[in-house]
């Protein structure tokens, strides 16, 4: 009887010991893009951003790769992908997720059922649109970065940088919203601007895909309408003929539908609070 356990705890430890992987036989995955394909065969392309370890952690300093692959479907690119590494994929911190603009203009049903799926994803994990495309997006090193997808995860979570430009849309949040009635998703839109990020559009969407993409003032005029709490901005206007700019520190957004003929409106009441900053009187071009 004392043998049989000895065997049955031996056999358990051997278990866990060739199921568990050293950190040093894992690939950290910071951020993942997916991009729709012209291939009908191969509709999906992956684009994973691998973290490569360094014993130093300084700005400009980050190695990483970025691995691509197509494939009929998502999870069978990750799979292929594997054959393309050494080490064992680890997507516990990715923080970012890519979408591409040409997949978020067609139909994202089956890459958002499959990331909020996924058991090793984090659902407080950020959705963002890459604009030309998700692969774009993952190539940037923008030099002040300590490590791989550092910017990106700064950039939306609010602990860098601080713009009423910047939306942000969480995993969860982003699958809520395609489910709930009197709901509807939407994603900020990135674009690459040569070693930076520009982030100052916001991608409004029906249940499955894109249906306006706001300019930045537009996308402004969202983020006092429905963000409650935290108001910063600058706020440009003119008064007769004359630039008024003041800093905003405080916002109270209402609105009301009406029907105008067969035209419904929405109308909008802000109340805002801040201190002029500048004035100065416009003159004609030349003059």
């Amino acid at each position: 009887m004392r043998a049989a356990v000895v065997l049955l705890l031996s056999l358990l430890l051997s278990g866990c010991t060739f199921a568990f992987k050293d950190i040093d036989k894992r690939f950290f995955v910071s951020a993942m893009g997916i991009d729709k394909t012209d291939n009908p065969k191969m509709p999906y392309k992956i684009s994973l951003m691998l973290g490569i370890p360094t014993s130093k952690v300084e700005a400009g300093e980050e190695k990483f790769q970025v691995i691509r692959q197509e494939a009929e479907s998502i999870s069978q690119a990750v799979r292929l992908v594997k054959s393309k590494v050494d080490k064992e994929l680890d997507f516990g911190h990715t923080k970012t997720f890519i979408l591409g603009k040409a997949l978020a203009e067609d139909d994202l049903t089956q890459a958002k059922d499959w990331l909020s799926r996924r058991r090793d994803f984090q659902l407080i994990a950020y959705l963002a649109v890459g604009d030309p495309d998700a692969e774009s997006i993952l190539q940037v090193s923008p030099p002040s970065e300590r490590f791989p997808g550092n910017t990106l995860f700064l950039t939306f979570s609010h602990d860098g940088v601080q713009s009423s430009y910047i939306q942000t849309a969480m995993l969860f949040d982003f699958y809520r919203r395609t489910h709930e009635k009197g709901l509807d998703p939407f994603l900020p839109v990135i674009k690459p601007d040569r070693d930076k990020f520009e982030v100052n559009r916001v991608a409004l969407l029906d249940k499955h895909k894109i249906k306006y993409i706001a300019s930045p003032n537009e996308t402004q005029l969202l983020d006092m309408f429905a963000k409650k709490g935290f108001h910063k901005f600058t706020l440009h206007t003119r008064i007769d003929s004359n630039l008024l700019a003041f800093s905003v520190t405080d916002c109270d957004a209402k609105f009301g539908i009406v029907r105008t003929g067969s035209t419904p409106a929405v109308n909008i009441t802000l109340d805002l609070k801040g201190t002029s900053r500048r004035r100065m009187r416009l003159r004609p071009s030349g003059g």
